[in-house]
């Protein structure tokens, strides 16, 4: 039996800053996670929480 340990970010930003954090994180957060030991994925999940903002929540998963 495999073992993950599974990690959960989450933040909120305004509507005009989601996809430019998007962007980070595939071309910027994304490369260095891959390139650590035990990096085994991730998921982003988006929410709209009103007109301004939208909610972020960030899983990866690891190799125990």
């Amino acid at each position: 039996m495999s073992v993950e340990i599974v990690r959960t970010w989450s933040g909120v930003t305004s509507r005009d800053r989601a996809e430019p954090y998007l962007r980070h994180l595939r071309e910027d957060t994304l490369p260095q996670l891959r390139a650590l030991s035990g990096f085994l994925g991730w998921e982003v999940m988006r929410r709209e929480l009103d007109g301004a903002k939208v909610q972020f929540v960030v899983q990866t998963r690891w190799a125990s």
